[in-house]
């Protein structure tokens, strides 16, 4: 599945639900809203960025509900300038923070690559000469910690009341802190809640991602939000919600464009305190389908399969029977392929405060 990182993006940038607050007074006083947030899996515009990274960790099939546990940390800081605003949000896996070995490789010169077990094996059986360097040859773990894809927003945008409603525009910035494969990317944003129709609260968002790299570059990100506040006034409030992503050019490689998610929450919040579930339902799951060679028929590499003894063996017994490369590869991901799941179902829990 591509690796990109809807973990909080809802209203803003980020999933603050006091935000459903509208701040149409533009009020020029500083202030600092936080969230702190937990959740048991994440999505970001119907890719899962948590349990399926554990999934690949752990070698387990991909799932509709799997254990992918982070925490969001949000900031949204008010500027005493009026209406504009500062924000930055961190992500942290909180499972699978170690590497571990996954492939099941015996000897390997490092963590990834080809494992040179059988072949001298087979050279010793054949002359009697065991033809490997153990400082150098043995098991690798491979860089597949959860920590690697701890990460973090920064941006800032401007909001203005129009005489139809009120505008955002603005612009953030992605950064993981894996340094073997560093992901860095940038989007500009507008959004606009119309003075219509307050009762479901839409809103309409762009985004334009201008970030040079394979999974994002040029692709554009369409949404549309409804939700409301039941028991407003009351301690106790539910606040029903829904989320539809439309994706133009999921990657430069395929180009493919369609509703990549409709995300429905339901909310209830105690105080300043609430918890959240949420249903990530992906009707076109060939947006995702971008990893193994056929990307286009909604399947993908099963992570409990890639490695495991059984199909490892098949491999070595058609590399010598097959000698079309191309052949060879589709053959040895056929019977590793699963479907990609079209629904998600995760549980958040969090607390709000204004400072």
């Amino acid at each position: 599945m591509t690796p990109i990182v809807s973990f909080f993006l809802f209203a803003y940038p980020f999933n603050l639900h006091t935000q459903e607050k509208k701040d149409t007074e533009n009020k020029s006083t500083s202030k600092l809203e936080v969230n702190l947030e937990v959740e048991s899996d994440a999505y970001f515009r119907g890719a899962n960025f948590s349990g399926d990274f554990s999934a690949q960790r752990n070698q387990t099939p991909y799932r509709s509900i799997q254990p992918g546990y982070r925490s969001t940390q949000n900031l949204l800081y008010h500027t005493p300038l009026t209406g504009f605003k500062i924000l930055f949000s961190s992500l942290t896996p909180l499972t699978g923070h170690s590497d571990r070995d996954s492939d099941g490789a015996i000897l390997q010169s490092g963590p990834g690559k080809p494992d040179r077990f059988y072949n001298v094996y087979e050279q010793y059986v054949a002359t009697g000469i065991v033809n490997y360097d153990p400082t150098k040859e043995k098991r690798r773990d491979e860089q597949n910690g959860l920590k690697r894809y701890m990460g973090a927003f920064v941006g800032g945008y401007y909001e203005w009341q129009s005489s139809i409603g009120i505008w955002t525009m603005g612009t953030w910035l992605y950064s993981t802190a894996n340094t073997a494969n560093k992901t860095v990317w940038q989007e500009f944003f507008v959004t606009f809640r119309p003075d219509l129709l307050t009762f479901i609260n839409p809103k309409i968002a762009i985004y334009q991602n201008t970030s040079a790299i394979k999974e994002l570059n040029g692709q554009n990100y369409i949404s549309l939000d409804f939700s409301h506040t039941f028991r407003k006034e009351d301690f106790i409030k539910i606040v029903p919600s829904t989320h539809v992503g439309y994706v133009i050019n999921n990657d430069t490689m395929d180009q493919r464009s369609g509703i990549s998610n409709i995300t429905s929450t339901l909310k209830f919040l105690f105080g300043s305190f609430y918890v959240g579930f949420t249903n990530v339902h992906r009707p076109d799951v060939t947006l995702f389908d971008t990893t193994d060679s056929n990307s286009g028929d909604g399947r993908t590499i099963n992570p409990s399969k890639r490695n495991d003894p059984f199909n490892l063996a098949l491999d070595r017994e058609a590399s010598k029977r097959i000698g079309n490369p191309e052949v060879l590869k589709s053959f040895e991901e056929e019977h590793r392929l699963q479907k990609i799941p079209n629904n998600g179902f995760y549980v958040s829990m969090g607390w709000d405060a204004i400072f």
